[in-house]
């Protein structure tokens, strides 16, 4: 039985229409970046030349600035009416080639270090297309991403250099409480479970209790 000729509900519909993509099959290290000049080189778009838009990783695929045009009807939120609206669709990865900045020709880009140890980006070298040696080619600036819930609620906490600062001088500081006095045995008090009030009414009921080197005041 074909995969066509099994009906579906519209939601399962616009899933299919997403084309998943498995895991083991994603690219891991895009060579282009959005605002490069790529040309494709593949379909009914071949030979047309734009600019990276945006880039969908979880499909392997690339939106081209005025290049494969789909026109849809959309609903007007204001006015409730529908009407065309006009945008890229996208194109996969592997049917854009990136283009050389100065000689206009599709290049394969790849990663090299240079003598400072730096990761750069270049063109492979191509001698049928006029391309004798390795050039680099430069990343265009990329926009900053929004940063994820938990890294946005991060950025909200007291920075280190206030949480740092020292406040307490002895000017400001409270006055020590007085419930025992230098030279006298001190009874035994499990400070981490009793307050300041149960530490005064132990004191009061148990004055000259014995002293616990375990816990020492």
């Amino acid at each position: 039985r074909k995969l066509s000729d099994i009906s579906f509900s519209g939601m399962a519909s616009r899933v299919l229409k997403k084309q998943y993509v498995r895991p083991a099959d994603l690219i891991h290290r895009w060579k282009i970046f959005r605002g490069d000049k790529v040309m494709v080189t593949e379909g009914p778009e071949k030979g047309k030349v734009g600019i990276i838009r945006d880039l969908l990783k979880d499909r392997n695929m690339v939106v081209v600035s005025d290049v494969n045009m789909k026109t849809r009807k959309q609903r007007n939120p204001e006015t409730g009416e529908k009407v065309e609206v006009t945008r890229e669709g996208p194109l996969h990865y592997s049917s854009v080639r990136l283009v050389h900045p100065k000689l206009g020709i599709p290049v394969k880009p790849a990663f090299r270090y240079d003598d400072e140890g730096n990761r750069v980006r270049v063109a492979k070298a191509s001698p049928k297309r006029g391309l004798l040696h390795e050039e680099p080619l430069p990343i265009p600036p990329q926009p900053k991403r929004p940063l994820p819930p938990y890294r946005a609620e991060l950025e909200k906490e007291t920075p280190i250099s206030v949480a740092e600062a020292v406040t307490l001088t002895e000017e400001n500081a409270l006055p020590a409480f007085p419930f025992f006095e230098l030279g006298k045995r001190q009874p035994y008090i499990p400070r981490d479970m009793l307050t300041a009030w149960k530490l005064s009414k132990l004191q009061q009921r148990h004055p000259t209790a014995p002293h616990n080197e375990r816990n020492p005041m």
